[in-house]
């Protein structure tokens, strides 16, 4: 099962010419210092237990997937958002991976 991998210049390139829909999947608390300008927050642990504020998160991402979003995961460095597109793509919905997270994203500015 391989998950697809963007660099920050690629996700760059996305955002500005698709639809993408940027989950953070950090704390609440990270997210609130520093987060990438458009994306929403869904702690990994809940993308774990698949509910966020009682609603199915397969429902919803599949539904995103549906109105044409790419599903992008991003953490700080890497490792979160790359257990969380697992957790999708078991679940047969395609997502990506933010290679390197936010720190990668800001060095390809």
């Amino acid at each position: 099962m391989d998950i697809e991998l963007l660099c920050g210049n690629d996700l760059k390139k996305l955002m500005k010419n698709r639809k993408v829909y940027l989950v953070d999947v950090r704390t609440l608390e990270e997210y609130k210092s520093e987060h990438i300008c458009g994306a929403v927050n869904i702690p990994a642990e809940e993308i774990e237990e698949m509910e966020f504020d009682g609603l199915s998160l397969i429902k919803k991402f599949a539904d995103m997937r549906k109105c044409g979003f790419k599903i992008v995961f991003c953490c700080k460095s890497g490792s979160r958002s790359m257990l969380c597109a697992k957790i999708l793509k078991e679940r047969g919905i395609d997502c990506a991976s933010l290679y390197g997270g936010i720190e990668e994203f800001r060095i390809d500015e």
